[in-house]
Parts: C-alpha cells; structure tokens; sequence
C-alpha cells in the first residue's frame, strides 16, 4: 500500500492571514462597528435617515483611511511570513530574493480579490450595497486600496529599503515581531493561545449560522434576536476581550497587553506608521512615486474606535467639569 505525499506546505500563507487580517479590521471595527447594519444606535435609539446617510458616506470612503500605510503593511506581511515559515518549518530567507517572492506573492492575492472578493474569506455581502448607497461595493475598493500599481523597481526598493533597516530602526522591527508574534497565537502548534482560537471557532460558527439564517442581510436581523445577541457576545469575547499573551516567548513584540488581540492592527499602525515612513523619506531609497503614496491621504481612524475615543474624550471632559 502506497503512503499518501504529504501536502506540500505552503510559504505564503503568512502573507495571506496578513491580508486577512487587514480587511477583518476594516469589517468588522469600520463597517461593523459603525452600526449601518442595525435599525438602532448603541443608547437604543432609532436611527435616523440623516444620521444613516451619514455612516453610508463615511463607509463609501472609509477604505481610502488604509491606503497610506503602504510601507507599515509590508513590514507586517514579512513578520506573519517569518513565524509562519519557521513554525511550518519552511526555510525563511532574510535576502532580496526571498522577500521580494513573497511581496509579489502579496499583490497577487490583493488583486485575485479585487477581482473577485467573493470567492474569499473576510468578504462581506452587506458592503456590496449600503442602505442608502447601491453597488459601493466595498469589498473591492478596500483591495482596492492595497493595490499602488507599483512596478518591479518599487517593489525591489522596498525590500532594499527594509533589509538596510529592519534592525536598525526599533518601529520597523516592532512591527515585524508584532505580526509573527499574532500569527503564532493563533497558528503555531507549540504556542497557540488554545483559548483565543477556541473563542474565534465560537463566534464564527454563531455568525455563520446566523449569516445562513437571514441570507448574509445584516439590516434584516432584528435588534432582539437572540441568536443575534448569542453571536455578537462570543464576538466581542474576540474582538474586545482577548489580550495578547506569551510575551516572554516573543519580546520584540510591540503588541500591547491591554489592547485586544484583534485590534491590534490599528494600534501597530497608529503606534509606528509615522516613524517607518521618516526612515524610508530619509533613506537612499526614496522614490516619488512611493512618497506620493505614504504621504497623501487620510490617517487610519477605524468607526469604532473613533466612538471609544469619543466616548472618552467626553467622559473626562464631564469629571473636569465636576
């Protein structure tokens, strides 16, 4: 009897859970958040037909916040590449040629996805049309975002860019351990947190069923269903609740111990972004067209956060007061 070829183990899956994990940011602390799929707000009231051609214009546009971090993307796609190469035990390479396979590998699967963003996961069918705005299609425009039109050159820059620097300069390696530090929490059989991947399987399998039952129309599920309510509790155990952990496994990492797990994305963007474009300006490998890209446009301020933000700006407002 013949044994079965093992599957042959993939190198760039890393650079697909970073994609991923980009848009599960975008879905679910932008779009989600926001409430455009809910008849009310968080305080129980009835949303408005002003107040929702608000949020469908921000979230029309919200995707142009992700485009700017061009530079922040890429050291993190290389950090999720390097822990998942060495904990599937595929050679990882720290050299011009390896890194460049991977960031073409990269672009590739943002462009598949733009083309086609049904056939993969993070896709959302109630982004394709807003209450009040019809084929946004949202889903595209946020690979949309991703896809800089960069040529060889570009693309060689930056990876000439990164291996000058990515010792050197302490926002570029935090980010890159940052990522492989998440991916191994989630993926490497030795150091998994067993608790957050049973909490993710929770909250997937209630949202599936509950995208089965109402067809994928989130403005449909009514505000007491409780399947509904079941699903969004195992979701912020996820997405609000679970903390990074295993730091002394990983202590590069610049993860941060109070902030979750799934929000860590933005907070690695809003924490180093700055200080990775400043070393790629002032490096030799500055390129105008690159400039224009992470230089231009909007910050990154996903919905939700902004009503956290805002929440507590005017919680410390109202104790001055006092």
């Amino acid at each position: 009897m013949k044994k079965k070829k093992n599957k042959k183990k993939d190198p760039y899956e890393g650079a697909e859970w970073s994609l991923n994990t980009m848009k599960f940011t975008f879905n679910m602390y932008d779009m989600v958040a926001s409430g455009i799929f809910h008849e009310k707000d968080n305080s129980g009231k009835q949303i408005t037909t002003e107040k929702r051609k608000i949020l469908s214009d921000y979230c029309s546009t919200a995707h142009l916040q992700y485009k700017k971090y061009l530079l922040f993307y890429i050291c993190y796609m290389f950090g999720a590449a390097y822990a998942h190469c060495n904990y599937s035990k595929i050679k990882f390479i720290m050299n011009e040629e390896f890194l460049f396979d991977q960031l073409n590998y990269f672009f590739k699967i943002v462009k598949e996805r733009y083309k086609n963003p049904k056939k993969f996961k993070q896709d959302l069918e109630g982004l394709d049309s807003l209450p009040l705005k019809k084929n946004v299609n949202l889903n595209k425009n946020f690979y949309y975002a991703h896809l800089p039109n960069l040529k060889k050159k570009h693309l060689l820059l930056i990876v000439r860019w990164f291996l000058d620097h990515w010792k050197k300069n302490v926002s570029i390696e935090r980010v890159f351990y940052s990522a492989a530090h998440y991916i191994s929490l989630e993926g490497d059989p030795i150091l998994r947190d067993r608790k957050f991947v049973q909490d993710i399987s929770s909250a997937k399998s209630h949202a599936l069923k509950n995208i089965k039952k109402y067809k994928g129309k989130f403005s449909e599920m009514p505000d007491d269903d409780v399947a509904d309510k079941k699903m969004w509790e195992r979701s912020l155990n996820v997405l609000a609740r679970t903390l990074p952990s295993k730091f002394s496994k990983f202590k590069k990492s610049g993860l941060h111990k109070k902030w979750p797990l799934r929000l860590s994305y933005w907070y690695l963007a809003n924490t180093y972004n700055d200080e990775i474009n400043r070393c790629y300006l002032s490096s030799k490998y500055q390129d105008k067209f690159i400039t224009n890209i992470i230089t231009k446009g909007p910050n990154m301020m996903p919905y939700g956060l902004k009503e956290i933000f805002k929440t507590e700006k005017e919680k410390n407002e109202e104790e001055a007061s006092i």
